[in-house]
């Protein structure tokens, strides 16, 4: 399929970009422009799977409603007699979070000014009434690398209307089922119930204790991991860079992995803003009403 050209031959093929359980990505071009974009492809084995199909469909669905330069644009959607679900999206020349982490040394400030840039795709998407479920380094891809890094909002195959009533009748899939990656799953996840913008927060809270500390709070086999975010307190957030001790940014992770969802800030957009501000009296610890 790398060498057709496809999409009513708009778009040409160049190599493969990528592959995962339920799709194909490959780099393309526009036959015309010589855009480069990025073209996803259901596995043709699973083009009779319902809940895949509804995966699509949904994650088209949603990035339609999203205008946010943290989020990654979908251009088109279609479904093709021959190719099966195509989802076309903006190319993004970047690197993985999780791979920047491995292979860079990352200041303190950078590593705060990452967590906020999600913090703030996150808060666009909550305004939208829809819930990622999957936050994680490996669905952020940071372009710009290393003048001017920008975080960039990947995956949207799980992510869920917050409203159960308008996701209902959207997606006849199990709005309930548990999702997500369990290193990084909110409590309420875990248990499988339904997920709100909160329980994002908790999972940026997640990929906020590793960005500031290099390690994950809570480790070991997948249910040792989720009873962990059931019942036990993060361990101290200690920051890898110096420079970060006392920064306000370690108190916001520690709010974040609150269990309690009330007791965490609303959404991304109230992480980004105490990320951003600055620390004056009554601000920290946060609290909710």
């Amino acid at each position: 399929m790398a060498e057709q050209t496809i999409l009513d031959g708009k778009y040409r093929l160049v190599r493969p970009a990528g592959s995962g359980g339920t799709a194909r990505v490959y780099l393309a071009e526009d036959t015309k422009t010589g855009e480069r974009v990025a073209v996803k492809v259901l596995r043709r084995e699973l083009l009779d799977d319902r809940d895949m199909k509804a995966r699509f469909q949904r994650e088209a669905s949603l990035l339609w409603q999203i205008d946010h330069p943290g989020i990654v644009k979908l251009l088109k959607f279609e479904e093709r007699a021959k190719e099966g679900l195509l989802l076309v999206l903006e190319w993004i020349d970047g690197v993985r979070l999780d791979e920047l982490l491995l292979r860079e040394q990352l200041s303190g400030a950078v590593r705060v000014e990452l967590l906020a840039q999600l913090a703030s795709a996150l808060g666009a998407i909550h305004q939208n009434g829809i819930a990622h479920r999957d936050v994680k380094p490996d669905n952020a891809m940071v372009t710009g690398w290393p003048d001017a890094p920008r975080v960039k909002l990947l995956d949207f195959g799980i992510a869920r209307f917050t409203d159960p009533k308008e996701a209902a009748l959207m997606f006849q899939t199990n709005i309930n089922k548990v999702g997500g990656t369990p290193s990084y799953v909110s409590p309420e996840q875990a248990m499988g119930r339904a997920v709100t913008a909160a329980s994002d927060v908790y999972s940026l809270g997640i990929v906020g204790y590793l960005l500031l500390s290099g390690e994950l709070p809570f480790k070991g086999g997948h249910f040792d991991v989720l009873t962990a975010h059931l019942n036990d307190p993060p361990p101290p957030l200690v920051p890898l860079d110096d420079a970060l001790s006392g920064h306000p940014a370690l108190q916001v992770v520690v709010q974040c992995l609150e269990k309690n969802p009330a007791k965490r800030p609303a959404d991304g957009a109230a992480v980004e803003a105490l990320l951003r501000a600055p620390k004056k009296k009554g601000l920290w610890p946060f609290t909710r009403p």
